[in-house]
């Protein structure tokens, strides 16, 4: 397996590229990698690859510093309830994203889940691009809704999850940290719920 990359493109502010690894000759995907500049007050992990061929020169990879988990849901509830003007959100990717971490990522934390939400909340709150803050619950209007369940395919770039099982699974997720309920708990994705 070949990973390749496109040259970075500059957006405002974050830096971006595209990646189509490849199977052989074959390409069997392509997504975008955003890239950033740690910075002291976003939370990051670090994540070693496992070793995906054998040969030691390909597996010797780097060590990774990836946006924590909590960040990431965070920043991806945020968008989702964006508004610019009067225009609701454009980002249903990131419902899809939200349903496909439920389903897929165990063990995360209520209580760290919780805090990222609230200080990002706040912190868009602050900028205008949340000016009433957070809802109490993980429900989006109907013309939202109804949009991005027509275009939920196109703009997910197919994702492997449908619009309802995406919707079902973000607000399992999402509920719990809204109101608080996640605090000293960790997500099942098995049971789709907050266990103790």
């Amino acid at each position: 397996m070949r990973l390749h990359s496109r040259p970075l493109r500059m957006r405002s502010p974050p830096i971006w590229t595209t990646s189509s690894p490849l199977n052989g000759a074959r390409e069997f995907a392509r997504f975008r990698i955003d890239l950033s500049v740690p910075r002291p007050d976003v939370p990051t992990d670090i994540i070693d690859a496992p070793p995906l061929s054998g040969i030691e020169e390909v597996d010797a990879l780097p060590s990774l510093l990836v946006l924590a988990w909590p960040q990431q849901i965070a920043e991806k509830v945020c968008a989702i309830f964006e508004q610019r003007g009067n225009a609701f959100s454009s980002r249903s990717r990131d419902l899809a994203d939200l349903g496909m971490v439920a389903k897929q990522v165990s063990d995360l934390d209520g209580s760290s889940l919780i805090a990222a939400l609230r200080a990002e909340g706040e912190r868009r709150k602050q900028s205008g691009s949340l000016p009433e803050g957070l809802p109490t619950t993980f429900s989006l209007p109907d013309e939202q809704l109804d949009a991005w369940r027509s275009n939920f395919a196109k703009a997910s770039r197919a994702a492997p999850i449908q619009f309802d099982a995406a919707y079902q699974l973000a607000t399992a997720l999402i509920n719990p940290i809204l109101d608080s309920s996640a605090a000293s708990k960790r997500w099942n994705p098995g049971s789709e719920a907050y266990e103790v």
